[in-house]
């Protein structure tokens, strides 16, 4: 699927484009993968990820981008604490790997893990499920006003201001600590 803006389509238009299928495909993900939920949670919550990157790029130009980003993430937030589970479970897993000596605490943990996840993973899907549903009926009414062009240059300077701002941050309390960054 490509996620690109087309040359000839205006931001809004691509823009809700972009939304409409999103949503639609962390929906699908998450109706399709009941079985196994962690991988349809996943990809639903990177839709609602590059949902909130597009919104961010067009900020300047949407007065209602930080309001519905802010939905995306908290739709996403819903099934955190599942996601965190699952990759406790495979670090379980990945401890105990060939030591028998392992084995009997990790399938402890991991059957407590299970217990006490198994409703909230529901409930945490089903409101997901709902938020999608509801910022996917407000997509049509997105409206972005301004020229393309200072949008999308206001946008990227946002995130490499504030990237630089991230890196300058973490180079700093490197250096306080002591630690060298990596030259990888």
């Amino acid at each position: 699927m490509a996620r690109r803006f087309k040359k000839r389509e205006s931001i809004e238009i691509g823009l809700r484009r972009l939304a409409t299928r999103e949503v639609g495909a962390a929906l699908a993900a998450l109706e399709r993968h009941r079985d196994g939920p962690a991988e349809g949670v996943h990809r639903a919550r990177v839709a609602c990820k590059r949902i909130r990157a597009w919104l961010a790029l067009v900020e300047a130009g949407m007065d209602t981008a930080e309001g519905e980003a802010e939905a995306f993430k908290q739709a996403a937030k819903r099934t955190s604490g599942q996601r965190d589970l699952v990759a406790i479970r495979l670090a379980l897993s990945d401890l105990a790997g060939d030591r028998p000596e392992l084995a009997s605490p990790a399938a402890w943990a991991d059957g407590q893990l299970i217990t006490m996840s198994t409703e909230s993973d529901m409930d945490g899907q089903a409101a997901m499920h709902a938020m999608l549903v509801d910022a996917g009926a407000r997509i049509s009414g997105w409206c972005v006003e301004g020229g393309p062009e200072a949008i999308i240059r206001q946008g990227v300077e946002r995130g490499y201001a504030a990237a630089r701002s991230a890196f300058f941050g973490w180079r700093d309390d490197h250096r306080m600590s002591g630690a060298r960054p990596r030259s990888d």
